[in-house]
């Protein structure tokens, strides 16, 4: 029986401590990361980590002549969403 209750507290105790790391985890991501949803150029949702971002500029697709916005990221990266820059400024200034 003594086995019993010892097991019972290490699973009890291992369940606190799971909840424990996803609160902190939420509090940790919640307060570091920024992030900002937005839409590709094909049509695809996509989450951009602030921390990463640079640089924004409105462009023109010299095919299509349809105009989109392009993000510049560390580590020389670059993606293209339809938002306009304003929206995504107004986005940034809300975080």
């Amino acid at each position: 029986m003594k086995y019993a209750k010892r097991t019972e507290k290490r699973i009890t105790g291992a369940k606190t401590r799971i909840k424990l790391t996803k609160k902190i985890i939420k509090l940790f991501f919640n307060i570091t990361m920024k992030s900002l949803k937005l839409t590709l150029h094909n049509d695809k949702p996509i989450v951009l980590n602030m921390d990463k971002f640079l640089h924004a500029m409105t462009t023109r697709d010299e095919e299509s002549s349809s105009e989109f916005t392009r993000i510049l990221l560390e580590g020389d990266m670059e993606i293209d969403v339809k938002e306009p820059l304003e929206e995504i400024s107004t986005k940034v200034w809300e975080l």
